[in-house]
């Protein structure tokens, strides 16, 4: 008997840009420590990403610790978003989906490549749907992902239709195997075993 469990899977171009395209795509790079974060009552769609994911705005307060380029306050505002999955920053597993961040305002350090946008506000540069590729933890602690790290949507991915494609079949292929040659076997014993004739 075989289960067969659906995940949502979602049909894009995943963007993995290296340090050197987020520098020249970004207005500001900053080494930042989170201090505050609250939910926004902001509704939105995240673009380049199918079917249509509903998110909520989150304004998340960073304190600069180091300007690597391009000039920023002392405390500025990062604006993103988070998947509206349960009370606070929800998680939903999903395949090839976006990656989210979320941040707990506990002072942990961040290495970011940010644009400004037009109210004052600073926004991921790789964009809404992946800011995980350019919000960096500094060190191994306080960054975390309604995805998992900045490769976890690829692997799932990966994992999901190798399974389809390969391993499914193949348990298929060998299953019909072992059964066509259990018939034959019982067949055999049959054939050599005739039944007695009527008396």
């Amino acid at each position: 008997m075989f289960f067969l469990l659906a995940f949502p899977a979602f049909a894009r171009l995943g963007w993995y840009p290296d340090f050197d395209e987020l520098a020249k795509k970004s207005d500001v790079i900053v080494i930042a420590e989170d201090i505050g974060v609250r939910d926004l009552s902001e509704s939105s769609v995240l673009p380049n990403i199918q079917p249509d994911i509903k998110v909520v705005g989150v304004e998340t307060t960073f304190k600069s610790v180091t300007i690597l380029k391009g000039e920023i306050p002392n405390t500025f505002v990062l604006h993103h978003y988070r998947l509206p999955t349960a009370q606070g920053h929800g998680h939903l597993t999903m395949i090839n989906g976006p990656g989210l961040v979320m941040f707990l305002g506990n002072q942990q350090r961040y290495i970011m490549f940010l644009k400004k946008e037009s109210d004052g506000r600073y926004s991921p540069g790789s964009g809404q749907t992946d800011p995980n590729c350019s919000i960096r933890p500094v060190g191994n602690e306080g960054w975390t992902f309604a995805q998992g790290n900045f490769l976890l949507p690829v692997i799932k991915s990966l994992l999901f239709w190798l399974f389809l494609v390969i391993v499914l079949p193949v348990v298929l292929l060998v299953c019909s195997i072992i059964y066509l040659k259990k018939k034959k076997r019982l067949n055999r014993q049959d054939s050599s075993n005739p039944a007695p004739p009527d008396a």
